[in-house]
């Protein structure tokens, strides 16, 4: 069965997650490396589907990293995904059994680096947070990382924009997040840990996936 740049980036964050604790990851398509799958009603549904340690469950929709073009599609899927979950017109069923997922992220094989794009300094280079207002506020406070990249981060917060939209038009609380799976390498160090970065009912979230 062959695999094109998707596929492999898909591989690679499976792996990489596995190495860090998560319990199952499932495909939403078999594939050659014989993932498990989950199911949804419709055909529209993201990537992965992961369970972590703690019984959370991850939505993950996942892009090749190598193409800018595939990745401004992502946040658009990941939107009507999260969409769908909150107003209920979606079911997921993995080994059998009916789950929900608790926050829906895209990602690209360059999440263990912390970032969607490649590195290049006019695409998405590394800025450590250096102004004092609402955002060093919420990095003192483990709300956002230490330091971002930049296309990344504003690919990120442009979606945020759209989702605090929609939260308000179906009246406040979604229960659901949304965002991005990174790595911890964004505050400092050579560890890529998974991280999560996503936005909930107008907070933001920094957290290990765990």
């Amino acid at each position: 069965m062959a695999s094109g740049p998707e596929e492999e980036a898909k591989h690679e964050l499976t792996q990489w997650m596995y190495d860090h604790g998560a319990i199952n990851v499932y495909w939403e398509k078999t594939s050659k490396w014989d993932y498990p799958t989950f199911k949804t009603e419709s055909t529209d549904r993201p990537d992965l589907l992961v369970e972590t340690e703690s019984g959370g469950i991850i939505a993950i929709e996942a892009k090749s990293g190598d193409d800018s073009g595939n990745i401004y599609a992502a946040p658009s899927q990941l939107q009507r995904y999260w969409q769908k979950s909150i107003i209920g017109n979606e079911i997921y069923r993995a080994d059998g059994e009916n789950v929900e997922p608790d926050v829906f992220v895209m990602a690209t094989e360059h999440a263990p680096a912390g970032r969607l794009y490649e590195a290049t300094y006019n695409n998405d280079h590394f800025q450590v947070g250096d102004d004092w207002g609402g955002s060093q506020y919420a990095r003192d406070r483990g709300w956002l990382p230490d330091g971002e990249y930049n296309a990344t981060k504003c690919t990120i917060r442009v979606m945020w924009k759209y989702a605090g939209a929609f939260a308000s038009e179906v009246g406040g609380a979604t229960g659901v997040g949304i965002g991005a799976l990174l790595s911890s390498r964004l505050d400092g160090g050579d560890v890529d840990v998974p991280y999560l970065l996503y936005w909930q009912d107008g907070d933001t979230y920094w957290e290990e996936l765990r």
